[in-house]
């Protein structure tokens, strides 16, 4: 796994910048470590990036929070892990608590019309906006995790499943299972056998 060392001060100043920006959720927060960590500033190569990033599909729990946690521990070891996940959260946790301790104290004010509207217009822009943010993330993250033929056919197939039987909680355990039964089949089937070698 090629890393780069750093400081603690570099890991807090991207995770805390990307926990500011990242909007559109872990497929997007996860397009942006890509663009921002690997291509940009070449913390760790992009095969290594990829296999983070299946591992934390494989786990419960936000896929971005544990990337960018394994990402912090990558470049400034234990400290660096603590303060990634501290930093890439700390501004979502700061909205939503604000958001949910007011909630109660705005829903009893009257606003007047003009506030209602420009709620309104708001959430839809940031809407379109996370729409927008998946859309790449779907566009880079499939390109770089899916790059051949049966890998595509498994995330189709992974993904109409998801759509079919949403809320099934044996579903993405069975998705694992049977994708990795037909991966295993698939390396069988493609290598000779010990007759012709």
């Amino acid at each position: 796994m090629a890393t780069t060392k750093g400081s603690l001060l570099d890991v807090a100043k991207e995770f805390a910048s990307l926990g500011v920006v990242a909007f559109g959720g872990p497929p997007a927060h996860v397009a942006m470590m890509l663009d921002r960590l690997v291509h940009g500033l070449g913390w760790i190569d992009e095969a290594s990036f990829t296999s983070l990033f299946a591992l934390t599909q494989a786990l419960p729990g936000p896929s971005s929070t544990q990337l960018a946690t394994a990402l912090g521990g990558l470049r400034a070891g234990v400290p660096g892990a603590v303060v990634a996940f501290c930093c890439f959260d700390a501004p979502g946790f700061l909205v939503m608590a604000v958001a949910g301790c007011s909630h109660g104290a705005l829903a009893a004010i009257e606003r007047p019309e003009w506030a209602e509207r420009l709620l309104a217009s708001a959430q839809i822009g940031l809407a379109a906006a996370a729409v927008a943010l998946v859309a790449k993330a779907v566009i880079t993250l499939g390109t770089k995790c899916a790059p051949d033929k049966l890998t595509r056919v498994l995330a189709t197939g992974g993904a109409v499943g998801a759509m079919l039987l949403p809320g099934s909680g044996w579903l993405f355990p069975a998705l694992l299972a049977a994708g990795g039964a037909v991966t295993v089949a698939a390396q069988a089937a493609s290598k000779p056998p010990l007759s012709a070698q």
